[in-house]
């Protein structure tokens, strides 16, 4: 029983930091938008955005494992990427997605 419950402590200290490196990076972007842009954010709008962010990943994630799961495969490769972006619109027209189906490709 100890062991699950390091395990379970484990996962939510990896959690808390993935969450925390959300909400720092989402909070960067928003003050280089502040700088480019002179538009200003509060920390609320940040933080609701960051917490957006990190379920959608979490989202995107899961269906990710489930479409490679579907193909028999332990691994997530491009084309489950190709089958999320074809689910989600605005994902497809990212050009993030983009850049990262090249760079995938070109190694």
């Amino acid at each position: 029983m100890a062991m699950a419950d390091a395990a379970d402590e484990r996962a939510q200290e990896e959690q808390q930091h993935l969450r925390a490196a959300v909400h720092y990076t989402v909070g960067q972007l928003l003050e280089h938008n502040e700088e480019e842009e002179g538009v200003t954010f509060s920390k609320l709008f940040a933080a609701s955005l960051a917490d957006l962010t990190y379920r959608q990943i979490g989202s995107w994630t899961a269906d990710l494992e489930a479409f490679a799961r579907h193909a028999k495969r332990s691994t997530v490769s491009p084309d489950d990427i190709k089958l999320l972006a074809r689910r989600d619109e605005d994902l497809f027209l990212s050009p993030f997605l983009w850049w990262f189906l090249l760079c995938s490709h070109s190694g």
